[in-house]
C-alpha cells in the first residue's frame, strides 16, 4: 500500500534498468529462505509464500522481455 503512492513503481525502475532477473531471483530466495521463521502462525508464513509467487510472476515478465517472448507465442 504504501508503494503505490508514487507514479512509477520500484519494480518498474528495477526491471527497466535491467536488473529484474536479480531482483526477482533474489527476493524469491529471500522469502523462500525466511518461510516458517517470521510469525508464530501458518498464516504469517503464508504470506511469504504469496511473496514468493509475486516475485516468480514478476521473473516470468522479466524472462519473456528479455528472450522477446510475445503473447501469441506462449
Amino acid at each position: 500500500e504504501h508503494y503505490a503512492k508514487e507514479t512509477i513503481q520500484s519494480t518498474e525502475v528495477i526491471i527497466d534498468s535491467g536488473h529484474g532477473t536479480g531482483f526477482c531471483v533474489g527476493n524469491i530466495q529471500k522469502y523462500a529462505k525466511r518461510y516458517g521463521k517470521k510469525g508464530d502462525t501458518s498464516l504469517e508464513w503464508r504470506k511469504d509464500i504469496i511473496k514468493i509467487l509475486h516475485y516468480g510472476i514478476l521473473q516470468l515478465y522479466c524472462h519473456d522481455r528479455e528472450h522477446n517472448i510475445k503473447n501469441e507465442e506462449k
